[in-house]
């Protein structure tokens, strides 16, 4: 019997990990985004604007904000172990977990 507790003990905290990862990497995915965006922005004002002193304060604050999330990726990785153990996403990330958690299809 405590054997399998141990186990349902194991499985939630994985569980908990796992829904930890996935708010991450969705919050890392929308943070790249904010920052690709930022980019083309700074591209089209280099061709527009003549004011290179407000440019460079432009592109040095998009450097800012990537070496920030870089840094925070690189905590999540870090924390997570997950980029060492795994070239690609692991299997549990593909699989349709409805059935095992009880919730309908």
């Amino acid at each position: 019997m405590r054997s399998l507790q141990d186990s349902v003990a194991s499985g939630e905290l994985r569980l908990d990990n796992f829904q930890r990862a996935k708010k991450n990497a969705e919050f890392v995915s929308l943070e790249l985004d904010r920052i690709e965006g930022k980019i083309q922005t700074l591209a089209e004002m280099a061709v527009n604007r003549q004011d290179p002193d407000f440019l460079s304060s432009q592109v040095d604050s998009a450097a800012d904000s990537m070496r920030q999330t870089e840094k925070a990726v690189t905590e999540l990785q870090h924390l997570t172990g997950l980029a060492d153990q795994f070239e690609e996403p692991p299997a549990i990330l593909e699989a349709d977990l409805r059935p095992v958690l009880g919730h309908d299809a």
